[in-house]
């Protein structure tokens, strides 16, 4: 990255913020025996948090490979009780939708599919198309994160879990996170305005990411085709 990237700094070594963001991050969340010990832990809060409850967590799925993934490791794994949550903007992959519905119905977990008006995203789309903008996915971003949330909020639920690692996919700033960032909150205000849920019930959820924490898995691929 060089300097046209908004909020990028470069220190007297020539090394940027998102750099050292990023092995700060790495210090924060090891591999190995540690990683395994902070998995457990947050498996242990949220089974206690879930106790009595339909759901422990939400989980964000998408029918690929690592969300099909993180549904196994969290239900055979770590032993959860999560509610798949899928956000439909209608240019999904019809292949996608059927493994959602393979894998979920083999981890015996109920499959919960939040759907947008196809008009308006296409209508979002052609916009930023025209508008000549990195942000081609943002509307189905900020959807997925409220549908994420809603559900969360909805069913009283603290924790939402989704498949995705900064090792692998952390190669941007923070401001073009949308499950980290302000366009989140807004897109949940939409949600809570409409009789969803409180707005308070935003700040007591937390986003974890458990591939974040794990080596990699050379058996990923013989598990997902297991549970597709």
């Amino acid at each position: 990255m060089d300097t046209t990237v908004p909020g990028i700094r470069f220190d007297s070594r020539g090394e940027c913020n998102f750099c050292r963001l990023h092995d700060k991050m790495d210090a924060q969340f090891p591999l190995g025996h540690e990683g395994e010990e902070i998995t457990r832990r947050w498996t242990e809060k949220i089974r206690r948090h879930g106790r009595g409850k339909k759901y422990d967590c939400v989980l964000g799925i998408s029918g690929g490979r690592d969300s099909s993934y993180t549904l196994w490791y969290v239900k055979k794994v770590l032993g959860l009780n999560p509610i798949a949550v899928h956000f439909n903007d209608g240019f999904g992959n019809p292949v996608a939708g059927e493994n959602m519905i393979k894998a979920c119905r083999k981890m015996d977990v109920e499959l919960r599919t939040i759907t947008s008006d196809w008009r308006e995203s296409k209508d979002l789309k052609i916009a930023f198309l025209k508008a000549s903008t990195p942000d081609l996915e943002e509307g189905t971003d900020v959807g997925i994160a409220t549908a994420l949330y809603g559900v969360a909020a909805k069913e009283k639920v603290k924790y939402i879990i989704i498949g995705q690692s900064f090792r692998t996919e952390g190669i941007a700033p923070l401001s073009w996170n949308y499950l980290d960032g302000i366009i989140v909150a807004a897109g949940f205000v939409g949600y809570a305005a409409g009789g969803g849920s409180s707005i308070s019930a935003l700040r007591t959820v937390r986003v974890l990411r458990p591939l974040k924490s794990l080596a990699a898995v050379p058996s990923m691929r013989m598990v997902v085709k297991s549970v597709l």
